[in-house]
């Protein structure tokens, strides 16, 4: 919780900056998770976020309140960088501290790494085509899965537990003083062997995907956005045999200040509970803090 309130106080802090004024454009400070979707050589991220658990849905649709909330603190590092120019690489890295009943853990989440390419540039203006990025990423397993947990309560599962490979895409469009993206992704995870007190055999995961559709108006210092995601993962099998599919639905409201040209801080509100049908899903509502350094070509 320290290290929240730090990042508040220092966005505070961004936001009374006296520094020249930035132009909010080129894909509206939007960036997809260790990608650039401007036109900047390098960028580095540190997102620090707070999430609340508010209800859980089961696997047959039925809502039921938490109880007990439980608490999940996270910080991400995310660094990318082009490599030619059409090419780009990229990386992220959670660190996760979840809490409750007065019980808590913390340890590192799955690392992700990425490899961009932008398929169709922005480089001659069309007042319709998008610029799109497609991308490879590969998940390490970092963090202990649910089926892996050495806790009571299962505070110490930090992640998905698979390695895990995945292809998708990013388009972004301005106008003016509007900006549009929309990202998709389809992954699937690799099958591993299990033995521990919960479970003894093979768990074999399935396929998951998510796509997001959102977009933003901007002034010359202030970018003002909203999203909506959906996410879905297959059931994993254990030992043959299926469980459940995880299906949940975010909505997602922003606010950008570009300090500088090159630095930018944006607060947002996501809530897991307002639309679409989840499925064996714990919904959540998350506050965030980013802030992100730029180095132009």
């Amino acid at each position: 919780m320290k290290l929240f309130l730090s990042f508040t106080s220092s966005f505070l802090l961004l936001l009374n900056s006296t520094n020249a004024l930035a132009s909010a454009c080129c894909s509206g400070g939007f960036a997809a998770p260790a990608l650039i979707a401007g036109e900047q050589k390098a960028q580095f991220t540190q997102n620090l976020s707070l999430s609340e658990e508010h209800a859980y849905v089961d696997n047959e649709g039925y809502w039921h309140d938490a109880s007990e909330k439980e608490y999940i603190q996270t910080l991400r590092l995310e660094a990318a960088h082009i490599i030619s120019d059409r090419w780009q690489v990229g990386i992220s890295a959670p660190y996760l501290e979840r809490s409750k009943a007065g019980n808590s853990a913390s340890g590192f989440g799955d690392i992700s790494g990425t490899v961009g390419y932008e398929a169709v540039t922005d480089w001659t203006y069309d007042p319709w085509q998008p610029k799109t990025i497609l991308f490879g990423q590969l998940i390490v397993p970092t963090g202990k899965s649910i089926y892996e947990f050495n806790d009571a309560m299962a505070l110490d599962a930090r992640g998905r537990g698979f390695y895990s490979t995945g292809i998708g895409g990013l388009l972004t469009k301005n106008w003016m003083k509007w900006d549009a993206f929309l990202t998709a992704e389809l992954h699937k995870g690799f099958t591993k062997q299990v033995d521990n007190q919960q479970i003894q055999g093979e768990l074999e995961p399935g396929w998951g995907h998510s796509y997001t559709v959102g977009g933003g108006y901007n002034t010359a210092w202030w970018r003002f956005g909203a999203s909506i995601s959906t996410t879905h993962e297959d059931p994993v099998k254990v030992n043959g045999t299926p469980g459940g599919s995880q299906n949940f639905t975010a909505a997602a409201l922003s606010v950008s200040y570009f300090a500088t040209t090159d630095l930018v801080g944006t607060l947002t509100y996501a809530d897991q509970s307002l639309f679409g049908t989840p499925e064996n899903a714990s919904l959540q509502r998350t506050i965030s803090l980013q802030f992100q350094q730029r180095w132009q070509r």
